[in-house]
């Protein structure tokens, strides 16, 4: 990195940069280690809309936020310590994939007012960042936040329409308290998830435990599309029962495996282009390859597209 950074000269044209270290360069991130260098050399002349960092962790200082949309930083091996500080200094970011960086409940809390895409890590991030106008979150759960413990109040986002959850156990208290207060979501997205069929029977039943829902006590009444996701097939076992609760739902089932930032943003974008309630078995989740059952018809496939 110190051979290749700074970039020097005037820049005012370039938009986006892209640093990825095939090899790490463990001297800038040992204890006893060089400081991270600089991305530019100049940064008053650059304004950069995206930023793409994995497996490095250049010096922020260089970088003028004010233009940045898309702020993706994945694939550290180490702690980066101004990573916080310089998100929460990116006030015009819409799109931000922060999946191992690590928030801290001390962290002051800041606004992103214009962030409508987050991928991140545990709630902790949810608890210090004030997102108004967040529309969808991919959130990847992991044992300590599904402890109740962990967070006092889960976040109400009251811009929020689309969740994807990976990992989690769905039915964890954490998780069913933030569904409860986030009212608005339409389309909930499951992958390799636990205990699916336990959130099927949610859905179906309403507060006090019967199988007759209303607007007033329905967990998630404005969910339009849920779609679950695993290594393994799913059981069919209560996808029906749960559409003849909810006939506008759409609901999608099957196996899918390991799908990167990017891939998982285009499949959450497709989702939305989904329509026509049913319970369909998705063979390719970018929506281009999708197969309806049909208990009294068989199975019939939709042409492809």
């Amino acid at each position: 990195m110190g051979d290749f950074l700074p970039l020097p000269g005037n820049l005012c044209r370039l938009t986006e940069f892209n640093c990825f270290s095939g090899e790490l360069d463990w001297s800038y991130f040992g204890s006893g280690g060089r400081a991270p260098p600089p991305i530019f050399a100049e940064p008053e002349r650059v304004s950069l809309r995206r930023l793409i960092i994995g497996r490095c962790r250049p010096s922020s200082n260089s970088i003028n936020v004010q233009d940045l949309e898309d702020v993706r930083l994945t694939e550290f091996y180490n702690s980066w310590p101004e990573g916080v500080t310089f998100v929460s200094r990116c006030h015009s970011l819409t799109t931000l994939i922060t999946t191992v960086m690590s928030f801290d409940t001390k962290q002051p809390p800041f606004t992103l007012p214009n962030l409508m895409y987050l991928d991140t890590i545990g709630f902790t991030m949810l608890e210090v960042a004030h997102t108004p106008n967040l529309q969808t979150l991919v959130l990847a759960v992991t044992g300590s936040d599904e402890a109740a413990d962990t967070v006092v109040r889960p976040p109400s986002l009251p811009a929020l329409t689309t969740l994807y959850i990976r990992f989690g156990d769905v039915i964890s208290e954490k998780i069913t308290s933030f569904l409860a207060l986030n009212t608005g979501i339409r389309r909930l997205m499951l992958s390799q998830c636990v205990s699916t069929p336990g959130l099927v029977q949610l859905l179906k039943a309403n507060d006090t435990g019967s199988a007759a829902n209303t607007l007033d006590t329905m967990l998630l009444p404005s969910l339009s599309l849920l779609q679950a996701c695993s290594f393994s097939v799913l059981d069919l076992d209560g996808f029906h029962p749960l559409f003849a609760c909810r006939p506008t739902l759409r609901i999608e089932y099957g196996a899918s495996g390991n799908i990167n930032t990017d891939e998982l943003k285009e499949i959450i974008e497709a989702s939305r282009q989904n329509e026509g309630p049913g319970v369909f078995k998705s063979r390719d989740f970018t929506g281009r390859i999708v197969v309806r059952v049909d208990g009294n018809a068989g199975l019939q496939t939709a042409s492809t597209t």
